[in-house]
């Protein structure tokens, strides 16, 4: 039987040329059921082998900072961000070493991929903090958090984001889910590009694994280890910086021209 082809991206979705799974976290609500503002938080897979439109894209959002969740070791294979794209590029991995292939149809288990996603918190905690620390800076927006597929590790920092600045268990998971058809669009991507008899099919369990109940099993997750993501933020140092974040995230425009990134030359 011939498999179904990907569903057409939803709202929300850029459609940068060479990337994978970038998409506007604008219009979820926060604690004060406030929006998050178009063009403010963004999040996506990797961002190192944009063609001109891609970069094009990138370059109309005059990013302050991209938070790259990638080991060491895969960036060094793949690219990192291209410098000019972004004010500040953070390297700053979730974790060192993660499961991938080797988990074969592990992530088929919803229940296995809540665990994985609290493993990862579990370890990149620090690495968090440093992102709320960041993002609440005066001028740390507009900002890209990702990966390599922009779902899991990525997932894992902006639902504990989300969490700790009020947004609603639904919209969370809503906002996780949505990564399916990028990551579907991209598997047929690649298939077309390795052709038959290539090792990707190893990878389709981790690339197509997005399940509703993975992330919502590791928001219970985090309220049984932690108590609530009130407290989590508490733990982090970072609680008195979400108001600061979440204004920021829903405001009105920085009326200073000056605190935006301007690229050489712009006008």
């Amino acid at each position: 039987m011939a498999e179904e082809a990907p569903p057409a991206l939803p709202e929300g979705f850029l459609a940068a040329a060479g990337g994978v799974n970038l998409r506007d976290l604008a219009g979820v609500e926060l604690a004060d059921g406030q929006p998050i503002r178009p063009g403010r938080l963004l999040r996506s897979g990797q961002l190192s082998r944009l063609d001109p439109e891609g970069r094009a894209v990138l370059e109309r959002l005059r990013l302050a900072t991209v938070v790259d969740l990638r080991t060491t070791e895969e960036a060094e294979r793949a690219g990192r961000c291209p410098p000019e794209l972004a004010r500040t590029v953070l390297a700053w991995p979730l974790a060192e070493a993660i499961p991938g292939a080797r988990a074969g149809e592990a992530w088929e288990d919803p229940g296995w991929v809540a665990e994985h996603y609290l493993e990862l918190l579990d370890g990149g905690l620090e690495v968090l903090g440093r992102v709320v620390r960041r993002l609440a800076e005066p001028g740390g927006l507009p900002a890209v958090v990702h990966c390599s597929l922009g779902k899991d590790r990525t997932g894992v920092v902006v639902a504990s984001l989300l969490g700790m600045l009020g947004a609603a268990d639904q919209a969370i998971v809503d906002d996780y889910v949505a990564s399916r058809p990028a990551v579907l669009a991209f598997l047929e991507r690649l298939r077309a590009e390795l052709g038959p008899g290539s090792p990707l099919e190893a990878y389709a369990p981790v690339i197509v694994s997005v399940h509703a109940e993975a992330m919502a099993g590791f928001l219970a997750g985090v309220r049984r280890r932690h108590g609530s993501f009130a407290a989590l933020a508490k733990e982090l140092g970072v609680a008195e910086l979400l108001p600061t974040l979440r204004a920021a995230l829903t405001g009105p425009e920085e009326p200073d021209p000056e605190a935006r990134f301007r690229r050489r030359g712009a006008r």
